[in-house]
């Protein structure tokens, strides 16, 4: 968590001083992410939606604990290129099972 949360401070310092120089970053595809409902642990989540925001994705990140419905909104809301569902489970775990169709 410690690593997550230290990330996301890092870039949260350089960000002003990257746009302070008056380069336009090219948006290279929108990205949802979020941690399934029931897991509350969301280091990783962080640390990959933190290299994303840096690599040049507009991230959206719905938080830990999401529900279904959550996913669904931020889907119909961000219309994402990519989703990341995270889920720190083992190999009996079914939450993150399952297919949705969004139209």
């Amino acid at each position: 968590m410690i690593a997550g949360e230290a990330m996301k401070e890092a870039v949260s310092a350089l960000t002003p001083a990257l746009e302070a120089t008056g380069e336009k970053r090219e948006v290279l595809g929108t990205f949802v992410i979020g941690t399934i409902k029931g897991d509350i642990y969301d280091e990783g989540k962080t640390i990959v939606a933190t290299m994303l925001t840096a690599a040049g994705f507009k991230v959206f990140d719905i938080s830990k604990d999401s529900s279904n419905s959550a996913f669904a909104e931020a889907i119909m809301t961000y219309k994402p290129d990519v989703l990341g569902v995270i889920s720190h489970n083992d190999n009996n775990d079914t939450r993150a099972t399952g297919s949705y169709r969004i139209s």
